[in-house]
């Protein structure tokens, strides 16, 4: 069942691609933060979600 929030959209587009859940709530929260509070969103969720998987990606680097 999929959810109805902003963040469950979020899950719901990204597991399906191999994220953990823990994790793209994670990076979620982190972009967040850095964009202001709930504003980020709407850069989060452009293109469907490519900002949260290159944040990922760069992670997965530099961590």
């Amino acid at each position: 069942m999929q959810g109805i929030t902003r963040m469950d959209a979020a899950l719901d587009a990204m597991r399906p691609l191999g994220f953990r859940t823990q994790l793209i709530l994670r990076t979620v929260n982190e972009l967040l933060d850095v964009y202001g509070g709930n504003q980020g969103w709407c850069f989060i969720e452009e293109a469907y979600y490519k900002l949260l998987m290159e944040a990922r990606h760069c992670h997965c680097f530099y961590r």
